[in-house]
């Protein structure tokens, strides 16, 4: 069972942390770590298998026995009001619970696999709805250049999240494995 632990501060060294994560739309490759808010999106994690390295819930979420169970396959839980929730996530409206899981670069897609590549996409807020059908017609690893990955903008980092649930991501490296792999 996971360890709880009330947080009533917004300075509390856990909060500051995650504000900085959740603020830095490549914070996910600094820290090592990805931030999932909501319980429909904790829930698909946990269902592909996913690890939570931490759960935090509100007080009122922490009641409802659904959310709590979510909460409790992380290693750890913090318990928050929900005026330290909204504080920390990027929907207008706060949700509930959220994750903090750890994060690993994928490699490069295989040459001849069924990959979707996006590249130069005029509105970011479509990479969340493409990348989830192709995750449904069983296209994957996708690949996401570098000088058209970084999204940023909150909404547009929420739905990429939504997306890397459902799919297998690879961002490109350097140039030169890209052309090597591609070259096959």
């Amino acid at each position: 069972m996971a360890t709880v632990k009330a947080i009533a501060s917004r300075d509390n060294p856990l909060l500051v942390r995650l504000r900085k994560l959740v603020a830095d739309p490549a914070g996910y490759r600094k820290h090592g770590e990805v931030w999932l808010e909501g319980e429909h999106l904790c829930q698909a994690w946990l269902q592909r298998g996913g690890a939570v390295l931490q759960a935090l819930i509100t007080e009122a979420a922490w009641e409802s026995a659904p959310l709590r169970a979510l909460a409790q396959r992380a290693g750890a839980v913090a318990l928050l009001p929900e005026t330290l929730m909204k504080g920390l996530g990027t929907l207008e409206s706060a949700a509930p619970l959220a994750f903090v899981v750890p994060w690993a670069a994928t490699p490069l897609p295989e040459p001849r696999l069924a990959s979707v590549v996006l590249d130069r996409l005029q509105d970011a807020g479509n990479v969340g709805t493409i990348l989830r059908s192709a995750a449904a017609f069983g296209f994957g690893p996708n690949m996401i250049p570098n000088d058209r990955g970084e999204v940023d903008h909150r909404g547009d980092a929420h739905r990429l999240v939504s997306a890397v649930v459902c799919a297998e991501i690879a961002e490109r490296s350097a140039g030169a494995e890209r052309e090597r792999r591609l070259a096959r």
